[in-house]
């Protein structure tokens, strides 16, 4: 996952910023599971680009069903961006 931040602030700005992935279950259902990204601070008019890899490996706890997912991307508790991907087996 690759997130690009651009600040028009005049100040720099402490960012929270977790990611949240909307799995599919086997019965097709979404299951919404929230992981810790980043704590930055944006500089003011700057920019940043930040990268981070999720395991989608199956484990006892959770496994992985094929077909569309969906990421949300949280910044400071609201939701910033929203994307989505398709699962293959």
């Amino acid at each position: 996952m690759t997130l690009t931040l651009r600040s028009t602030a005049r100040s720099p700005q402490p960012l929270v910023i977790d990611y949240m992935g909307i799995t599919r279950s086997k019965t097709a259902a979404h299951h919404p599971r929230s992981s810790r990204g980043w704590r930055v601070t944006l500089p003011a008019g700057g920019e940043l680009h930040l990268t981070k890899r999720h395991s989608m490996k199956v484990v006892t706890t959770r496994r992985y069903y094929p077909g569309k997912h969906a990421v949300d991307i949280n910044i400071n508790g609201t939701t910033g961006a929203s994307g989505h991907f398709t699962l293959t087996r």
